[in-house]
């Protein structure tokens, strides 16, 4: 959970706040704030299949996309894109 912790921070630039029941990251994009990502603080070790999804779809990702995301194998500029062109899809 760390490494997707670190992906939302670091790589996306995202605000963490953790003050509730769970850790949410806001994206500022063009001034408005957007919700990125949301983990509950009692997930542990490796998230399962379920949480992965969960997470790919805040960011408008496909599971591989958001694996390869928190693997640093896909940037964050190929991140936001993508999630900029799926959200305004959809």
């Amino acid at each position: 959970m760390r490494e997707v912790e670190h992906a939302f921070a670091n790589k996306l630039r995202a605000e963490r706040d953790s003050a509730g029941h769970h850790i949410y990251f806001y994206l500022n994009h063009e001034g408005s704030q957007y919700t990125v990502g949301k983990l509950s603080h009692s997930w542990k070790g490796d998230l399962n299949d379920t949480q992965v999804m969960m997470l790919a779809s805040r960011l408008h990702l496909r599971k591989r996309e958001f694996e390869r995301f928190v693997d640093c194998d896909l940037e964050a500029r190929e991140v936001l894109g993508l999630w900029w062109r799926r959200r305004n899809l959809a």
